[in-house]
């Protein structure tokens, strides 16, 4: 099951006959149905999937009660994966490829799982052989197994910069690479003893919550661990005290009667006091879904879009600006 980046090279390369919905009509999307009926008609061995598409891929076999069905391989990756949705994915493929990477600096790491392997959240397996990878502080030392940090990338496979870096390099990419050659993949996370990479997100998507920095992966897998939550976007709104506070943008299953009490309650018992400030960062704003979230165009949960809806909702300087600009009645 082919993707558009895909194409070009790799049937060539590989004499693998490829199956693909048209990349170029944007009124055509990767549904469950389409996808399964395809894969299924096809007899597609491997696919590449994301996260919301597993969702609607599982709707689709549970409301026609199931398939025998089961692809040699599934590969994900474009976003952190949580456990339970790895376990989801591994209901319908012999084996599970998790990846990490960017379309500049291609595949960095890979974790292979089959059923019965140990699962963790966020895990994307090993270092790929020609990759160097390093997790770095905000000092600029770098981090030690298990502390998170920022991810910067390095070697032989990896690329070495935009066009015209050199001749006329673009403000906006320049200051991509360190002055000694490492990429900033402007995500961060951690490597853990054993040399497994754990990714949580982009670095931009870090909540500035008073004196504190939070990043929204943490929140995202804690409030994941719900029985009625699909998928949760973490994102910011303005705050005039605390420049930002929490919203919680939270997908559930279409039969669930998740109300916002029942979720802010939940959310007092997951989320605990910080020992030293002793307040509690935890989601002060919901944003309740059965439907699809809004996707970029690679069908990536939209965390932009996210945030603007959010923002309009909650957001302290959206109200101030409807407020200044509504007409003074007068007395």
């Amino acid at each position: 099951m082919g993707w558009g980046i895909g194409i070009p090279f790799a049937p060539i390369c590989h004499s693998y006959t490829r199956v693909m919905t048209d990349f170029f009509d944007p009124e055509i999307k990767r549904t469950g149905k389409d996808l399964w009926e395809a894969s299924t008609k096809e007899k597609v061995h491997c696919c590449p999937m994301l996260c919301l598409e597993m969702d609607s891929v599982r709707e689709y076999i549970d409301s026609v009660g199931g398939s025998d069905f089961k692809f040699q391989m599934l590969i994900a990756g474009a976003q952190p994966l949580r456990k339970n949705q790895m376990e989801n994915f591994l209901t319908i493929t012999e084996k599970l490829i998790v990846t990490y990477g960017s379309t500049e600096a291609g595949c960095l790491a890979a974790n292979f799982i089959t059923k019965g392997d140990t699962i963790q959240s966020n895990n994307n397996g090993k270092v790929q052989p020609g990759v160097k990878l390093r997790i770095v502080a905000e000092d600029g030392r770098l981090c030690q197994p298990g502390e998170t940090g920022t991810i910067e990338v390095k070697g032989p496979d990896v690329f070495k910069g935009y066009y015209n870096r050199l001749t006329s390099p673009d403000p906006l990419t320049v200051k991509a690479f360190t002055s000694d050659g490492w990429f900033k993949m402007e995500d961060y996370g951690y490597i853990d003893e054993d040399g497994n990479v754990f990714v949580f997100g982009r670095t931009k998507d870090i909540i500035t919550y008073g004196a504190e920095s939070l990043h929204p992966g943490w929140m995202e897998k804690k409030l994941m661990e719900h029985s009625d939550v699909l998928e949760a976007i973490v994102v910011p709104v303005s705050d005039p005290l605390l420049y930002q506070n929490i919203c919680a943008c939270v997908k559930v299953k279409r039969d669930s009667e998740l109300k916002e009490d029942q979720l802010r309650k939940y959310c007092d018992q997951i989320f605990l006091p910080n020992l030293v400030t002793e307040e509690t960062p935890k989601p002060q704003h919901f944003i309740i879904s059965k439907g699809d979230f809004p996707e970029t165009s690679n069908g990536k949960p939209d965390r932009k879009r996210l945030r603007e809806i959010a923002e309009s909702m909650f957001g302290y300087e959206e109200k101030v600006i409807k407020s200044e600009a509504a007409p003074q009645s007068e007395t």
